[in-house]
Formats: structure tokens, sequence, C-alpha cells
């Protein structure tokens, strides 16, 4: 009769809770790297956004909904006025770039400050990117959606004018 010589395992730890996971921050470089101002919203109220500039990632504190907010000084709704490119929020775009937004109104009330040839991209997942999304009059098209597959651009868009 054989007897095992096999070490009997400790009782496994309890692994650490994972930590949720967080897009990475853009680079600290990056937007004077590129030579471009950096202009983020700021949600006070309900009405027209806010805006502030972007210069570094530590500049950052939550905001009203929670959201990353520039800490600097708040250059009005007005600011995007001068933007050449605006990102938007969306839920999803349809395959005309009709956006569906998240329904505070924050953006339908901020972008007709936007000048009429400011190109309007959001990012977005493949997936969301659907044949149809309701509308309301007042609803301004993208131009673009960027996605993991890349840049699509929408024929009523502007790019290449």
């Amino acid at each position: 009769m054989s007897t095992s010589t096999r070490r009997a395992r400790p009782p496994a730890r309890p692994s650490p809770p994972a930590a949720p996971r967080r897009p990475a921050p853009p680079p600290p470089w990056l937007p004077a790297a590129a030579g471009a101002r950096v202009l983020l919203p700021v949600a006070g109220e309900p009405g027209p956004l806010d805006w502030a500039g972007f210069h570094s990632v530590s500049e950052l504190r939550p905001g009203r909904f929670g959201i990353c907010e520039p800490s600097g000084p708040r250059l009005g709704p007005e600011a995007i006025a001068d933007a050449d490119i605006v990102v938007v929020p969306a839920v999803a775009v349809s395959a005309t770039g009709l956006r569906l937004g998240r329904g505070g109104g924050y953006y339908d009330q901020t972008l007709p400050a936007a000048r009429p040839d400011a190109r309007l991209v959001c990012v977005l997942d493949s997936a969301d990117v659907l044949e149809s999304v309701p509308t309301e009059p007042h609803d301004r098209s993208v131009d673009a959606v960027i996605t993991e597959e890349g840049v699509r651009r929408f024929p009523a868009g502007r790019w290449g004018e």
C-alpha cells in the first residue's frame, strides 16, 4: 500500500476587488503638442454650458454631475463660438449623422452658439451607430463619429469644403 506525499494546498486567498476601469486621461502634453486651445464644458444650472480652458489633468475637479471639469476661470457660454471642432456627447448617432443626446438639453441649448462651420464630432462604439434615432426639430447633426473602427464622416457633413 502506498501513501501519498502530496502537500496540502493552503486555502486560496480571496482576490482584492478589481478597481473600476476608468478611461485613461489624455496625456497632459497633448493640447500643447497639438498646438490647440482646448475648452471643456462646465455644467451649471440647466441652460447653455459654460466653458473653461483645459491645460492639465491636475487642474480637473469633479463638477455638478461628478464629471471632471477644469477648475480655471469660466469663459461663458459664448466661448464655443471660437471652436473649430466640438466633441459632443451622444448615446447614439444615426447613419446620416443625427445625434441622440443624453436628454439633459445642455448641448441642445449650447450648439446654436457654435459657428455654423464648426465641425461637430462624437465618440461612440460602432454598435451605437444606428440606422435611425429619434430627433427633435432643434437637433443638429454631427459631421463625423469616431469609433473603434475609425472615423466615419456623414454625407451631410462639411468635411473637405
